[in-house]
């Protein structure tokens, strides 16, 4: 039986896929005049935190490596305005995150976002009351996602057996280090699909499977 679901936090609990790809091409560009556009973004930096990025664009001899700490306070910035700014109370999540723990499920977030931007967009959502656990890249020791050591340690923190955990997650690095980790996986496209309907339908495949 599932008792704990732990959400990522882009493309899951919130669309903040874009915010981030601009917010960090916006920073990008005004210290090193380069973005990164169209499919080199899907293909090599969604879901990646964004000093992974910054190392891979040093590789590359895109940036110089004195301008990271620049790009990468100036990318958070940007990224804190625009959740202010774009994002709204949902209510759908809100309902959500209501049932689950009315069912008695455990709720966490774990997003290689840092700490201060997963609790902003948390609570201008409305979602931040329902987490028992928020674990941001601050706390994966320089091995965020692909790797599962976000997962295990989140499972280890909530001392709960990874067989009754289930990740819902997005990106193909998401998934990669959800499925690393043991756990159960729900696969979603993006946070349209993190709907109750849904995961009701989730939880209870799982929960038959287990009882067969």
């Amino acid at each position: 039986m599932i008792e704990h679901i732990i959400f990522d936090l882009d493309g899951v609990l919130c669309d903040l896929v874009e915010v981030h790809r601009d917010a960090f091409n916006d920073a990008l560009s005004a210290v090193c005049d380069y973005k990164i556009v169209g499919d080199e973004f899907w293909k090599y930096y969604n879901g990646l935190p964004s000093k992974t990025k910054l190392s891979m664009l040093i590789n590359r001899g895109i940036i110089k490596p004195e301008d990271q700490e620049t790009v990468w306070s100036l990318k958070q910035n940007k990224t804190f305005d625009r959740i202010e700014k774009d994002l709204k109370i949902d209510w759908e999540k809100i309902t959500l995150h209501k049932y689950l723990k009315l069912k008695g499920y455990t709720l966490s977030c774990v997003s290689n976002s840092i700490l201060r931007t997963i609790i902003l967009a948390l609570k201008t959502t409305g979602q931040y009351d329902y987490m028992n656990l928020i674990l941001g890249n601050e706390s994966f020791g320089g091995n965020p996602k692909p790797h599962p050591f976000c997962y295990n340690l989140a499972i280890l923190k909530l001392k709960v057996d990874r067989e009754k955990v289930l990740i819902v997650e997005d990106s193909e690095k998401g998934i990669m280090a959800a499925r690393a980790s043991g756990a159960h996986v729900w696969e979603v496209k993006n946070a349209t699909e993190v709907t109750l309907k849904n995961i009701k339908k989730v939880l209870n495949n799982l929960n038959e499977k287990r009882i067969l």
